[in-house]
């Protein structure tokens, strides 16, 4: 009667475990693909900016996440969806996450012969496209975009993208503009001499 009793509650928690890594893993499967449809969308929206002096011609994932190659994929956060501000300020119970991470993406824009030969003024320029890029995308659809120097950052259906923009003519001029630094730094090198002992008369 004990061995049943133990084989049942064995086959029990075997079938419970089994459930719970089941739900588990279908979660997972939810929070990727709702990822997935998130970038799909703000892609779309991307793409179809006109207003802009670069178009928007690729965007591609970098993030673990949207190459389905991370451990944990992350939720939909409220407070990253302006439609469902709402919802979390009358007092929702539902979970929120402390950390908002990033999804980092490429977005390629259009090349252009009028871009500047100069590293500094090349990004320079590409700097103020992106600016350029956030108000084109706030006025289309209401995103909350921030544009700093390095990236544009999106807060769309519920997820943060980290987008870094990419322009055909990049490599080169980071090619230059680390040939410029290594040839100021070999010129301003200037060789001194071993501060030795005896030149203090010791």
């Amino acid at each position: 009667t004990d061995q049943i009793a133990d084989h049942t509650a064995t086959s029990a928690s075997v079938q419970i475990g089994s459930r719970s890594t089941s739900a588990a893993a279908a979660a997972e499967t939810a929070a990727s693909r709702a990822a997935d449809l998130a970038l799909d969308s703000l892609a779309k929206q991307l793409r179809g900016l006109s207003d802009v002096a670069l178009k928007v011609i690729g965007v591609q994932p970098l993030s673990a996440v949207s190459r389905h190659t991370c451990c944990f994929y992350p939720k939909a956060h409220l407070l990253a969806d302006h439609s469902r501000v709402s919802g979390v300020l009358d007092g929702s119970d539902e979970k929120v996450p402390r950390v908002l991470e990033a999804i980092e993406v490429m977005v390629q824009l259009e090349g252009s012969g009028k871009m500047p030969s100069d590293p500094v003024a090349f990004s320079k320029t590409k700097a103020a496209l992106g600016v350029q890029l956030a108000g084109a995308l706030t006025a289309a659809c209401g995103a909350a975009v921030t544009a700093t120097e390095e990236s544009l950052e999106v807060f769309w259906q519920g997820y943060a993208f980290k987008l870094l923009l990419f322009m055909d003519r990049d490599n080169p001029m980071l090619s230059a503009a680390a040939a410029a630094a290594s040839s100021s730094l070999a010129a301003s090198h200037i060789p001194r001499p071993l501060p030795l002992s005896h030149h203090h008369g010791l």
